[in-house]
């Protein structure tokens, strides 16, 4: 059985990328979809982040076409596993309860306990505002970029104008930065 080509890649205006797409789509939708329902192990999540990670790899075709077979396949593989595990980290956010909703819940048993690790994760958070903008602008555009924005380390490398592999260290030293301010302005409190 042909599977049927997503919209996503007949939406592609330049024939020759659209056929290229179409092309990878059918040698690779099985091995797609066999990593991404490896970790999700969920059809429906699996449809979703097999959509999203061919929308990502339709903007890197140029990139794509470069590659040789090997290296393509493992390109694809942790795109794959990559867009999964962004998935799972946006589904734990937004299944979290927020502070608010605690005042009225039902007193749990260790009730007292919770609330003291809620009263010093928003001091925490409160801190961590303070301290934003204390940071310099490349710290913040690191942070934000990896943790909010949840890029990739080729993003963040091509906006900063450096190596990939500098990314990790440029993370690195933007989250030393923000402990350090982090434990000063702790203390002083």
């Amino acid at each position: 059985m042909i599977p049927v080509i997503p919209f996503c890649i007949l939406s592609i205006e330049n024939e020759q990328d659209r056929t290229f797409m179409a092309d990878l789509y059918y040698q690779y939708n099985k091995l797609m979809h066999s990593v991404i329902f490896q970790i999700l192990r969920d059809q429906w999540a699996t449809e979703d982040v097999m959509q999203n990670t061919l929308e990502k790899l339709i903007d890197r075709i140029a990139d794509l076409r470069t590659k040789d077979r090997d290296h393509l396949n493992s390109y694809i593989v942790a795109a794959c596993r990559n867009n999964s595990f962004n998935y799972l980290r946006s589904k734990k956010r937004y299944t979290e309860v927020p502070f608010e909703d605690h005042e009225n819940a039902p007193e749990l048993s260790s009730g007292e306990s919770e609330i003291e690790e809620q009263f010093i994760k928003l001091d925490d958070l409160k801190i961590l505002a303070h301290i934003w903008s204390q940071l310099d602008e490349k710290s913040r555009y690191v942070l934000e970029a990896y943790y909010i924005l949840e890029k990739s380390s080729d993003e963040i490398a091509r906006d900063l104008h450096i190596k990939t592999g500098s990314v990790r260290m440029a993370l690195t030293r933007a989250r030393r930065n923000a402990f350090r301010l982090f434990q000063k302005e702790s203390e002083g409190e």
